[in-house]
């Protein structure tokens, strides 16, 4: 069975969808940043701050290629990871990409302690040079094979939509 790989920026909720979709699958769950966190022993935040973007980003590619072979799963991938070439082709050689996207961002500002911190100043870049596209709800990753606005979607809602994409009662990606 192919694997689902979730992809979107911050505030799309990927991770909670992500989980959702694999228990209602039956299939593994693989967070790319939780891999990161658990390799380091830092949040992700700290971690960039610590080994820096080129760093960080050589980890992130580690982590893609090490999960590349796996097959049923449901992957959430950094919002990040798959803006290397490298990691959308490892991605996709075993799975579809299902980009999330949406008008609004949903910030939890309380997940950020430090509203100085490198990466949540990074986001907020991103963000300002993506607003046009967030708000025309254009796809933010060229690389996905399937687009859900979830704007006004719930967790189960977004799943639901996945799940009917794929096939009824279920998912076969073979």
């Amino acid at each position: 069975m192919k694997n689902i790989i979730l992809v979107g920026l911050k505030g799309t909720n990927k991770a909670e969808i992500g989980k959702n979709l694999a228990h209602r699958l039956k299939m593994k769950f693989i967070d790319t940043d939780d891999m990161m966190k658990k390799e380091s022993g830092l949040d992700l935040s700290e971690l960039l701050k610590k080994i820096g973007e080129k760093h960080f980003r050589s980890l992130e590619n580690s982590i893609i290629e090490k999960i590349s072979n796996v097959s049923g799963a449901v992957i959430v991938a950094g919002g990040g990871s798959i803006l290397n070439g490298k990691n959308i082709k490892a991605l996709k050689q075993n799975g579809l990409v299902v980009s999330l996207i949406t008008s609004k961002i949903n910030f939890k500002r309380n997940r950020f302690k430090d509203e100085k911190s490198q990466l949540l100043n990074q986001w907020n870049q991103v963000f300002q040079s993506a607003k046009s596209i967030l708000n025309l709800k254009t796809p933010s990753f060229p690389a996905a094979d399937y687009i859900i606005d979830v704007t006004d979607l719930s967790i189960e809602e977004t799943s639901q939509k996945i799940i009917k994409k794929y096939g009824r009662g279920g998912i076969n990606l073979d």
